[in-house]
């Protein structure tokens, strides 16, 4: 690569950055409400010790992390760099703890075992370096920039200087046997990348739906409460953040949709009464109870907030069930392969 100095970075609009720029202000919101709950329960005369621990305990935790995901994906595609030198790599990234921040990893070209250019890496696609780090092997997921050949082209130029020193110390018969095997295994490999991808797309749709519609619900029938708009809204969408987390908590595979199909609906009362707030004596608004009437021909068509929350943790509990055996499932066929 010579005496060179090159660096790569997303772009906002081929890389489908923009979307997540547009949806900022949720995840800023999300990271302010616990602030703006926390002086709300203190207008109503609540104790300060226990308007805190409601408001950064309970509440804290799951709206950092609902908020997290919005600013970290911003982050990520105005921080993210990936640097060439002559013998180095430098992959810049946010921090993953408080993505405000950002750190950069550096990786020496002659530590590099092998490359992998298609590796799943949540729902996108990444490059995988296998290192050498002390006695072990490391790995090192990095970005792969759309539209940008020559960005693959820094891998592939120390990529193919290895390969030549592999075939100079190998026989051809074997290294041709090896071939055989090495394209065999990348189309099994690939085959479970795409249906892995297909399953994060899918995951990931359906996933950010119920958790949507479980936190802005929440605060929609919370509206109906004697209270400001702004503090109506904000304490039912920060219930429905709690049930969020609690739902990615109880995600294992049977055991936790037993538990929430028994327990979900009395914990989800208790909750709400923290705040102060009757889950059960909260229905769906009248002009929602009428469009759902025109569209599915039922006479009653109720449902108490207490049932709404119950049945998209329900569901989102089964998704992200799924979402564990499938990816267990898989890790088990790889090891045996």
């Amino acid at each position: 690569m010579g005496n060179t100095f090159h660096s790569y970075h997303f772009d906002l609009k081929k890389d489908r950055f923009l979307l997540w720029i547009f949806l900022l202000p949720i995840g800023l919101i999300s990271w302010v409400l616990p602030f703006v709950l926390f002086w709300g329960l203190m207008d109503t005369g609540l104790e300060q010790d226990t308007s805190i621990v409601i408001a950064f305990l309970f509440l804290g935790l799951p709206a950092y992390l609902i908020g997290w995901i919005f600013v970290y994906s911003v982050m990520e595609g105005l921080i993210t760099r990936v640097s060439f030198s002559d013998s180095k790599i430098f992959h810049r990234t946010p921090s993953l703890i408080f993505p405000l921040l950002w750190k950069t990893k550096i990786i020496s070209i002659s530590d590099i075992e092998n490359i992998n250019f298609q590796t799943p890496y949540g729902s996108r696609t990444a490059i995988l370096l296998l290192a050498h780090r002390g006695n072990r092997i490391k790995k090192y997921f990095l970005p792969r920039f759309k539209n940008q050949p020559e960005y693959l082209q820094e891998f592939q130029a120390f990529s193919k200087e290895r390969n030549v020193l592999i075939k100079n110390t190998q026989t051809q018969e074997k290294l041709s046997l090896e071939t055989v095997t090495k394209e065999e295994m990348l189309a099994t490999v690939n085959t479970d990348q795409l249906n892995l991808r297909g399953w994060d797309r899918f995951l990931k749709l359906i996933g950010g739906i119920l958790i949507c519609a479980l936190i802005l619900g929440s605060g929609f029938y919370c509206l109906q409460l004697p209270f400001s708009v702004f503090e109506s809204f904000s304490t039912g969408a920060s219930v429905g953040m709690i049930l969020v987390l609690i739902c990615l908590v109880l995600s294992f595979p049977i055991i936790g949709q037993v538990l929430i199909w028994f327990y979900a609906k009395k914990a989800i009362f208790f909750i709400f009464s923290f705040f102060n707030i009757n889950s059960d004596s909260l229905f769906m608004p009248s002009t929602v109870q009428d469009i759902l009437r025109e569209w599915t021909k039922w006479d009653t068509a109720k449902l108490s907030l207490t049932d709404f929350t119950f049945w998209c943790v329900f569901l989102l509990s089964i998704l992200y069930s799924v979402d564990r055996i499938i990816r267990r499932s898989n890790r088990r066929k790889k090891s045996r392969e």
